[in-house]
């Protein structure tokens, strides 16, 4: 696996806006750094390994890349409910570890499969 500088701050680039997005949009006062640093978090880290990370392997990287563009885009969609909804913390928490945590163990199993 190789690191792609560029395309990997272009993934922080874009973590970074939509954590902004995120931030102009919650309307609870108490609640928008949280989600605002919680979003950059958990959009980040999948769409760092989506956009940054190139393989030898084609098949395995195309399964890694396709996972982690899921694991994006389901990220995305579960901040922006957050977002419009008032929410406890520990249950913003719970929701998206328990995301990123199955994120990390497919992907761990898919790359030690194709290695």
């Amino acid at each position: 696996m190789r690191i792609d500088i560029v395309k990997s701050l272009i993934a922080l680039a874009i973590s970074a806006l939509l954590a902004y997005a995120c931030y102009e949009i919650c309307d609870f006062n108490n609640l928008r750094w949280f989600i605002t640093l919680g979003s950059f978090v958990t959009i980040l880290i999948p769409l760092l390994l989506a956009m940054g990370i190139t393989s030898k392997d084609k098949r395995g990287g195309l399964s890694l890349k396709f996972l982690s563009w899921i694991v994006a885009s389901i990220e995305i969609a579960a901040n922006a409910i957050f977002v419009f909804f008032d929410f406890s913390v520990p249950v913003y928490i719970i929701i998206n570890g328990l995301i990123l945590v199955l994120f990390a163990l497919i992907y761990h199993s898919i790359y030690n499969t194709h290695l």
